[in-house]
């Protein structure tokens, strides 16, 4: 489970940081705050209690316990089974754009074919709600 909320705590920051601009650092701590609250309530034992403490965990995490094994490849062919081709290719590319480095050596994905084009999106108000515009999101490195 630590895993697990690590995992959504990094890649909720690196989604955010690709979509919009980098957190804060009153930003990231907040999300910190959330998602510990989270895993209070999951009962996981001996969290960090501050971001800072976070993030050497984090890192600590990835160079001892992750590791490339015979289940990695079966999950990763699970997904390739029932999301399909073009789903998985998708998959594998959002992978490629969110994971550490680490992670993506690890996983032996391969450097990512999108790129993010400035400006990020931006957040605008309607009378229905909050919705994002942006000016064309991701393009391909061969768009140039």
């Amino acid at each position: 489970m630590r895993d697990v909320l690590y995992m959504l705590i990094d890649y909720s920051q690196r989604a955010y940081a690709l979509l919009f601009e980098p957190l804060s650092q009153q930003q990231k701590n907040e999300l910190f705050e959330v998602f510990l609250r989270i895993g209070d309530a999951l009962h996981i034992s001996a969290l960090p209690e501050t971001y800072a403490d976070w993030k050497m965990d984090r890192h600590r995490h990835l160079v001892r316990d992750l590791s490339y094994s015979k289940h990695t490849a079966m999950l990763f062919r699970s997904y390739r089974r029932h999301l399909g081709v073009w789903r998985y290719g998708l998959l594998m590319e959002v992978q490629a754009v969110l994971v550490p480095d680490e992670v993506r050596r690890l996983l032996h994905l391969r450097k990512p074919c999108l790129k993010r084009r400035t400006p990020r999106l931006d957040r605008v108000s309607t009378e229905s709600g909050s919705d994002l515009v942006g000016d064309q999101g991701a393009t391909f490195l061969n768009d140039s």
